[in-house]
């Protein structure tokens, strides 16, 4: 039982972990896309826009592609300012993602996901998915120097403070 408390302690930590890294990293796109003064260019807004309403039509064939647009607007803006951005900070930092990276974090999920490895491997033999680990890795490594340089102040509160605060 005290292994299992241990196992859900840690488990819990971590997706703490996971979602506050998360915050902080759109935290970074927030400031990035609002301090940055320039116009993402229309037909790349347009063909963002396709996308989502290409993505949503396979969900649902009745779909107001005018509601959609309307919706979608100010993300497919962000979204492409943001990649836009982070373009020129890659290049400007000079980040890269070798073959070997890529295979060492597919090396360690096996390790960490002992019983699915023929899983794993399959899954990564795909190339969207490949592509996907690769600018994966390719933000991890852009968001690791962007937090060496970001001031960021961490308060530990336990839960029942938070829960006290609420």
């Amino acid at each position: 039982i005290k292994e299992l408390k241990n196992k859900i302690k840690s488990n819990i930590q971590m997706s703490l972990d996971q979602e506050h890294n998360k915050e902080i990293n759109n935290a970074v796109v927030d400031f990035f896309t609002t301090k940055t003064k320039f116009d993402s260019p229309t037909s790349m807004i347009d063909n963002y826009m396709e996308h989502i309403i290409q993505d949503l039509k396979q969900k649902n064939n009745e779909l107001d592609e005018e509601k959609v647009k309307n919706e979608y607007q100010d993300v497919a803006q962000k979204n492409i300012k943001w990649y836009l951005i982070k373009s020129e900070l890659i290049k400007a930092n000079d980040i890269k993602v070798s073959n070997q990276d890529v295979d060492d974090k597919i090396k360690s999920f096996i390790s960490e996901n002992d019983g699915q490895k023929k899983q794993i491997e399959e899954f990564y033999k795909k190339d969207e998915n490949l592509n996907n680990l690769y600018e994966q890795l390719l933000n991890d490594k852009l968001f690791k120097i962007i937090g060496e340089c970001a001031v960021n102040k961490i308060s530990e509160k336990s839960t029942s403070k938070l829960r006290k605060e609420k």
